[in-house]
């Protein structure tokens, strides 16, 4: 990922800059292989109260968009 700031990627993206997403967003920048319960622990430090599937939405909605890759080992 580059250097634009996660609110620019997702308004690129024509998404909505939510703190959820930023959070995500920061959290895979600086930790790019995080499972996303590792991501859901991280973006819940820097922001107090989110859900876990809160989370994996916004996961699974950046990876829709091709923010992220999101990687599932086979039969998982």
């Amino acid at each position: 990922m580059d250097m634009t700031s996660p609110a620019q990627i997702l308004r690129d993206h024509g998404l909505h800059v939510t703190s959820p997403r930023v959070a995500v967003i920061g959290v895979v920048t600086s930790h790019p292989h995080a499972t996303a319960d590792e991501i859901h622990t991280a973006v819940h430090e820097r922001l107090g109260t989110v859900s876990r599937q809160a989370v994996y939405d916004t996961v699974a909605t950046l990876s829709e968009h091709g923010i992220l890759r999101r990687i599932q080992p086979s039969h998982s």
